[in-house]
């Protein structure tokens, strides 16, 4: 009776210390998964508010220039003050000129400041975007420019995040200690917390952490939540959960971990559709204008749910960050985008694939080297695929960064500047990174004519990318620059597609059967190895 007794105690010991490390393992993944959706909503909404500010801003601006034939006229300020009464974020309004000499405000009340930033371009529109300090305030504000004449300007400020506005941080950011608001080039709009804490470029599982961008407007918002907060704020819940889970044991674990998979079903999906192949690339053609055929392709991953719903990357790259499952994604989007593009060897071996893998990648020498088996094994050369890395900011001669690009670069990977304008690309900069093509997305009227000529000499090509609306598409026909791409061109395709429009526009060339097997293709229709042959 002794030993069974002392049996029972000891598995009473071990079944207690089980259930203790099994609830202790599910809660802290229910958490991390919870808390950082939780998180992504709340870093969105910031990022949608400042994006919301802004848009209101232009209109304001766009209301004061069309009902105002005379600035600074009488009866100016009176028709300023009512617009800007119908406006929720615009906090004021001054003409100026370039030297920064006022001549009329919508309030009139001592409103001085200082600069914090170069002018941004607001895409689609003619305004700029700077930040601004006032002297009397630690608080800075977004300026939206509107260029009157040469000599005026009008411009609207507005805050950068107006939720933040209450000095109190919205909903589970609320917890964290870190919180930063930023233009895209890297110019500091909020800085909370002791950024040395949490790098947000080299995550750690010490925090959860989310990021988002406002929409077109060049601001990025990103926080983190020290996972030992996190946890003690779900505390009463996992108390709860124990007792549960130590009265009940077997039911109550079942019922912790269907809770578990419900909460985390995103993510747990998401990484199952990955392994089944539902995550493909798709293929957005880059189009040559001057010949109207296609120059090469930027891949984009979706999701092909079993219900028939895509989802785009822009949904599941998140997922894919906040489980630590990029590399899985990327990888398996590399092998297919590869053995897809195996069958253009010979057929159009001047196609180039464009990915973007996020530069963070480029310094992960084990990364690389699964890259370059994912290519031999598909028997494609690593000339055909260009890596996207950002004009700006530059990366030191000595920098991680610039030594693993300049290895990739060696290795005959193909290298992409991406910028906003003209503006930002430094042609010193993409030779020394022995780029092959420059990137330029969202403005297209100012500086392209020049670049493109200058890049030519060095042997750089232009593409005008992210080509949406006919503004853009306006702008560009002012110009030389002639590859392009975006959606008023051509949309993302699946690979048949693609191939399809690539064999009707380049004449000769193959592409793959529903089933995966390749066909040649002609001008005039495509053959199977079975002697089926259809419309091309």
């Amino acid at each position: 009776m002794n030993i069974k007794s002392k049996l029972a105690k000891g598995g009473a010991v071990v079944g207690a210390v089980a259930i203790f490390a099994t609830a202790g393992m599910l809660f802290d993944n229910f958490v991390r998964t919870a808390a950082t959706q939780m998180l992504q909503i709340t870093i969105a909404d910031i990022s949608k508010g400042a994006e919301v500010a802004v848009w209101d801003a232009t209109k304001t601006l766009d209301d004061v220039v069309a009902n105002n034939a005379a600035i600074c006229m009488p009866g100016f300020v009176e028709s300023v003050r009512q617009t800007m009464q119908r406006s929720i974020y615009v906090r004021q309004i001054v003409v100026e000129n370039d030297y920064g000499v006022r001549y009329c405000s919508g309030l009139e009340v001592d409103f001085d400041y200082r600069i914090l930033s170069d002018e941004l371009p607001i895409p689609g529109r003619e305004e700029t975007l700077a930040a601004i300090r006032p002297l009397d305030s630690d608080v800075s504000l977004l300026r939206i420019t509107h260029k009157v004449d040469e000599n005026r300007t009008i411009s609207a400020f507005v805050y950068y995040a107006p939720i933040l506005a209450t000095g109190q941080l919205p909903g589970i950011a609320g917890w964290g200690d870190i919180l930063r608001v930023e233009f895209t080039n890297g110019v500091s709009l909020l800085s909370m917390g002791d950024r040395r804490r949490f790098d947000f470029d080299q995550p750690d599982r010490s925090h959860i952490y989310a990021s988002a961008l406002a929409g077109d407007i060049p601001i990025r918002v990103m926080g983190s939540v020290p996972i030992e907060i996190v946890r003690a704020q779900y505390l009463n819940m996992y108390l709860g959960v124990l007792g549960i889970a130590l009265l009940l044991c077997g039911g109550g674990l079942v019922a912790v971990w269907q809770r578990i998979e419900r909460a985390s079903a995103g993510i747990t999906n998401l990484e199952h559709a990955i392994k089944k192949g539902e995550v493909v690339p798709y293929y957005q053609p880059v189009i040559d204008l001057s010949s109207g055929k296609i120059h090469g392709s930027a891949v984009m991953a979706k999701w092909e749910k079993p219900d028939g719903k895509i989802l785009s990357g822009d949904i599941i790259v998140p997922y894919a960050q906040a489980s630590n499952i990029m590399d899985m994604l990327l990888i398996s989007l590399l092998k297919q985008t590869a053995c897809d593009m195996a069958a253009l060897t010979d057929s159009h071996p001047d196609i180039l694939i464009g990915v973007g893998l996020g530069e963070i990648r480029f310094y992960d020498e084990a990364f690389v080297r699964k890259v370059g088996k994912v290519l031999s094994r598909c028997n494609i050369e690593t000339n055909r695929l260009v890596f996207e890395v950002s004009a700006f900011p530059k990366l030191g001669k000595k920098s991680v960064g610039r030594k693993a690009i300049m290895r990739l670069a060696k290795a005959g990977f193909g290298i992409a500047l991406v910028a906003a304008t003209p503006r930002q690309i430094d042609l010193k900069y993409a030779r020394a990174l022995r780029a092959k093509v420059i990137w330029v997305q969202g403005e297209y009227a100012v500086g392209l004519d020049h670049l493109a000529d200058s890049a030519g000499e060095m042997g750089i090509e232009i593409c005008a990318h992210g080509v949406e609306t006919r503004v853009q598409l306006n702008e560009l026909r002012q110009t030389d620059v002639h590859i392009v791409s975006g959606d008023l061109i051509a949309p993302a395709l699946k690979v048949n597609k693609f191939f399809e429009m690539l064999s009707l526009l380049n004449g000769a060339g193959a592409r793959k059967n529903g089933d995966g097997k390749t066909q040649t293709s002609t001008s005039h229709g495509t053959q199977d190895k079975g002697g089926t042959r259809s419309a091309a």
